[in-house]
Formats: structure tokens, C-alpha cells, sequence
């Protein structure tokens, strides 16, 4: 049960303010990971609380699910609110259970989420070990079936830095820091209860609480009583792509093309199979790629580089059914030559940085034209998502810091995400989501510490391309010498900040 909180009691009010969070993701990441839709799946819900989240993958109808709680009260919401919206095709399953323990049989389940649970579990006054976390992690991996996948949603201590309500009351942000472990330290925990590490999102608006951003908020205790927080109280124009294109492929991945899927779901309302797709700026088609399993009711890619786009088509059309019509076009944003309402959803992956270079780095009018014109041929309700890196992705690359000159010059290419907020909120969209994504999953050999000595590595990613060639040589000798010294590793650690400020971010924006 939770040391901080009488969920007996809370349980009576609990769902007035909370929504599940980002559930659209966590079943994206199941689905993806284990290679099984929800349907054909045994889960367990570690932690339930009312059962938010089960309760949302009920229109699943997964096989079987497994419900428990250290409080009474919760689970007896949860069993409730479940109970009702489950169809007979699941069967269902009720525990009153206090963690760590997990009082069921070696692979039992094909997925599990552990969702705003870790914080209760204890609290220690170093802040640096966390047993009951990693038991809870260890039980879970051994009621897990082999290839079974765990999600966590939690806080860490640096998003509880970066709420607002926090600096209202800053010793006691002190101690609520030592109630959770770091993605670092979640990280270690993974791999001793035996798990591989798949993904990590920094989910960046709190859409489990709707009213975060009311002012007047902490002035109310039915606001407070909503976060357990409060209880303590109680108590291109850089890159050749027509050459690249020829060897785009063979280190670059479609990253977390299965959270852009979930995203364009999710708002949109509709399957996959009923859209109308534009790719924009589409590359050699990896992202278009992904989507040809799910039979798209149509898919229009466009590129401003003609190598780029033969390598899309090719790749495309061979993966395409012949339920999915498909056309290609060469268009160099940000015009997009299509009538206005052509579209359900869109992507732009990785684009942004080739729009242009600002001296101040403050305006980017092309990027911000792309948008208007995203939002154009869009129709009312669609979905746009982006995938970029920011200034602050930037600062947490490793790589970056071997050629600081050379950075600066790439922070200019770079909105932040306050720009593309208002970019996107000045051409008419209302921003729904953004993520961080904590693993470089689109660049798979980021970690390479020897890839900066080798061209076939750098041509992976086109802030290379913006280095000059003595800058180029200068840093070949650099990584050399740190290499022969043993200090590489060193260097690495010092500047990889990745697991902190995130790879690149993912923004959903609706018409």
C-alpha cells in the first residue's frame, strides 16, 4: 500500500480529474514490441489504481487481463468501471496485491504496464537505491512470457523540476525527488531484472491531468487531491540527397514510426486502413514503408530530391497492396501542390533543419509556411505530426561537442519547441501532443564512439554536413588521440545526454 497516500479514501474522487495517459502509446508500444495486436494478448495491470488504463484497452478486447492494487477501494473502482465496458471475449481477473510482490506463475502474460505507480512503492533518503522498484521490476520480468514487454509511465526527478506547481513549494519538491528513480537509474534496474531497454518518451504535456495548467489550481483542494504530489502536505539545403539517397538506408531507421501511427489514431479517430496519407519530405519512403502494412486507403509522397524520392517509390511500391494507391511527386517545400481537404493525416520526419539557416535562429518563415500549407490540404480534424530534433536534442549529442563551431552554426537550422508550438498555433492547428524520445532509435549506431572517424557513419546524419573539412580533420585527430588514450569513454559519458533532454522530439498538432 502507499506510504503516502489512503487510496481507500482518494479512490471516491479519484477519476473526477484523471485521464489515462497516453494510453494510445502504450498499446502502440505493445503491439510493436511484442509482434501481436492487444486482441491476442494476456496483460496485467501492476498497480491498477480505477483501472483507467484498463479500461481503455477493453475496446481491444484483449484475451485475458489481470488487474491488482494494494488498495481495496481502487480496485474495487477499477473492477467496476472494467467490469462494464469488457466484452465476452475477455476474461478478466481481480487481486488485491501489494507490491513487490506478484502472486502468479513464471510467463503468464504477454505485456504489462506499471502507469504513475513507482512513487508509492518508497522513499529513500539518499534518493540512490530503490529495492522495491527493482523486485517489482524483477517479478514482472519473470511473470512476463520470453519477447513479453513492460511499460512504465512515471515522473523522474527532472520533470518534477519542470512543473510549475513545484516551485510554489520547493522543500517539498526536495523530498518528493527521492521517491523516484532517474531514467538512468531505471535504466540500470531494466537490465539487472533482465529486460532489454526498446523505448524511451518524454511525454511533454500532462494530458493525465487536464487541469495542469490551471492557475488556480493549487488554491483548490479537489485540484490538489488530483496528483499525490500534494498528499505530502496531508502528510535541406545542407545535404547532396540525390548522392546520399545511394547509401541513405543502411544505417537509419523509421524512429518510433509506430508512436506516429498511434498518434494519427488516436485524433483522428479513424484506422489506418481508412486514411489519406501524405508523407512530407518523405526521403527514401522508411516512415511510407512502415505504413504499407496497415493498407492505407491512399499514400502521397513527396521529396525536393529526385534520388531520394526513385529509392521511396521503389521501396514503397514493392511493400504497397493493391488496396493502397499510392503517387509521388517532386515538390521542394514549402509549397505542396495538392487541392485544400486532400488528407486525414500527415507527417514531416526529419525535415525542418533542411528549410533554412536564420543568422538570429529566431524566425523561420519557410518552416512556418510549411505548416500553413500542411494545414491547408489537410481536412477539419486531421492530423499533422512532426518528427525533429530541437536546440536542446542538440546539446545532449555527443558527437556535437567535437565540433563546437560547427554546432553553433546548426543550432540556427533548429526551431525550438516554444517555435514550433507557435508555428504550429499560428497556422491554425491546436497542438495535442509532444513527446521526447529518450533513445535514438532512428540512428541505431548514434553510440558508435568510433563513428565520427569513419565517412559512411557521418553521412548517416546531415549535421555533418555542415562541418567544414578542416573542422572535419581537426576532430578526426581529436577522436584519435581520446582513443589511443583511453579517454573516449570518458568524453562520451560527460556529453551524452541524450536519456535527459531526448533525441529528437514528436509533435502532434490537429486541424
Amino acid at each position: 500500500m502507499s506510504n503516502v497516500t489512503n487510496y481507500n479514501e482518494v479512490s471516491k474522487s479519484y477519476d473526477s480529474g484523471r485521464k489515462a495517459a497516453d494510453a494510445h502509446v502504450i498499446k502502440s508500444l505493445m503491439e510493436n514490441f511484442t509482434g501481436k495486436e492487444v486482441r491476442d494478448m494476456d496483460l496485467v495491470d501492476i498497480g491498477c489504481g480505477t483501472g483507467n488504463y484498463s479500461e481503455y484497452f477493453m475496446q481491444f478486447e484483449p484475451r485475458s487481463l489481470t488487474l491488482f492494487d494494494a488498495s481495496e477501494g481502487m480496485l474495487n473502482k477499477a473492477k467496476g468501471k472494467v467490469t462494464t465496458s469488457a466484452s465476452s471475449k475477455t476474461k478478466l481477473s481481480f487481486h488485491q496485491v501489494v507490491l513487490p510482490d506478484m502472486p502468479f506463475q513464471d510467463n503468464s502474460f504477454d505485456a504489462g504496464m506499471i502507469n504513475l505507480v513507482l512513487h508509492h512503492l518508497e522513499v529513500n533518503p539518499d534518493g540512490k537505491s530503490f529495492p522495491n522498484v527493482s523486485k517489482t521490476l524483477k517479478e514482472a520480468y519473470r511473470v512476463l512470457k520470453p519477447g513479453g514487454v513492460l511499460t512504465i509511465i512515471t515522473e523522474t526527478p527532472e520533470t518534477i523540476d519542470g512543473t510549475w506547481f513545484g516551485q510554489l513549494v520547493p522543500q517539498t519538491c526536495k523530498r518528493w525527488h527521492k521517491r523516484f528513480p532517474s531514467h538512468t537509474q531505471m535504466t540500470t534496474m531494466f537490465k539487472e531484472a533482465g529486460f532489454s531497454l526498446k523505448s524511451a518518451l518524454k511525454s511533454l504535456m500532462p494530458s493525465y491531468l487536464p487541469g495542469y495548467g490551471h492557475l488556480d489550481g493549487p488554491l483548490h483542494e479537489s485540484w490538489r487531491n488530483n496528483n499525490s504530489f500534494w498528499v505530502q502536505f496531508r502528510m535541406s539545403n545542407v545535404t547532396d540527397y540525390n548522392e546520399v539517397s545511394k547509401s541513405y538506408d543502411t544505417g537509419r531507421k523509421a524512429a518510433d514510426a509506430h508512436v506516429i501511427k498511434s498518434l494519427m489514431e488516436h485524433f483522428t479517430g479513424k484506422d489506418v486502413k481508412d486514411m489519406d496519407l501524405v508523407d512530407i519530405g518523405c526521403g527514401t519512403g522508411n516512415y511510407s514503408e512502415y505504413f504499407m502494412q496497415f493498407e492505407p486507403n491512399s499514400l502521397t509522397l513527396f521529396d525536393a530530391s529526385e534520388g531520394m524520392l526513385n529509392k521511396a517509390k521503389g521501396k514503397v511500391t514493392t511493400s504497397a497492396s493493391s488496396k493502397t494507391k499510392l503517387s509521388f511527386h517532386h515538390v521542394v517545400l514549402p509549397d505542396m501542390p495538392f487541392p485544400e481537404n486532400s488528407f486525414d493525416a500527415g507527417m514531416i520526419n526529419l525535415v525542418l533543419h533542411h528549410l533554412e539557416e536564420n543568422p538570429d535562429g529566431k524566425s523561420f518563415p519557410n518552416a512556418a509556411k510549411a505548416l500553413k500549407e500542411a494545414f491547408r490540404v489537410l481536412r477539419p480534424g486531421g492530423v499533422l505530426t512532426i518528427t525533429t530534433e530541437t536546440p536542446e536534442n542538440l546539446e545532449g549529442n555527443w558527437f556535437a561537442h567535437l565540433v563546437p563551431e560547427a554546432t553553433k552554426r546548426w543550432y540556427k537550422r533548429l526551431p525550438t519547441h516554444a517555435h514550433i508550438k507557435n508555428m504550429l498555433e499560428d497556422a491554425g492547428f491546436s497542438m495535442k501532443s509532444s513527446y521526447k524520445t529518450l533513445m535514438a532509435s532512428y540512428f541505431p549506431d548514434q553510440r558508435d564512439l568510433e563513428g565520427p572517424l569513419h565517412e559512411s557513419w557521418r553521412n548517416l546524419n546531415s549535421f555533418w554536413a555542415i562541418c567544414t573539412q578542416s573542422e572535419i580533420q581537426d576532430m578526426v585527430e581529436k577522436v584519435t588521440q581520446m582513443k589511443n588514450e583511453n579517454s573516449l569513454r570518458e568524453f562520451f559519458q560527460k556529453h551524452d545526454k541524450t536519456y535527459s533532454v531526448g533525441a529528437l522530439e514528436i509533435f502532434a498538432a490537429q486541424k
